[in-house]
């Protein structure tokens, strides 16, 4: 499994937005420079991010995005499977109807074990704690 560009940037910029918590509404431009992506890729992020509740649109002269909840309590899991879609390192692992051999495919079992993990690991990791290693 290879994560998109848009998996990556969309967790970079709700690191970002993490890391501003509390404060004024970031503005894109600034996301943008902060974590190098294309302005209108991030515009394009925010609205699908937006979209799935994770963050909101504030209108004005101060205007900009901010989060809809405490970064401790958004995982990665949360921002990069709206973008991606459902995060698995085989597509059997998920519909078993995929393969004729997945009743008694013992890679199957290996791959469904690792998406376990690599979900678990996901799950575990807030925006909190990513923006706190972006502070030093």
């Amino acid at each position: 499994m290879r994560m998109s560009t848009r998996g990556r940037y969309g967790l970079r910029a709700m690191t970002e937005l993490a890391s501003r918590h509390g404060g004024p509404p970031a503005r894109l431009r600034d996301i943008a420079t902060c974590q190098d992506i294309p302005l209108a890729y991030l515009r394009e992020l925010m609205t699908a991010l937006a979209a799935r509740g994770l963050v909101r649109a504030v209108r004005g002269p101060k205007g900009g995005y901010v989060l809809t909840r405490d970064p401790g309590d958004v995982s990665a899991l949360d921002v990069i499977e709206p973008l991606e879609g459902s995060i698995v390192l085989v597509d059997c692992t998920d519909d078993p109807t995929l393969c004729e051999r997945s009743s008694f495919c013992v890679a199957r079992d290996l791959w469904s074990e690792l998406t376990a993990d690599l979900r678990a690991k996901l799950r575990a990791t807030t925006l909190s704690a990513l923006a706190s290693r972006m502070r030093g």
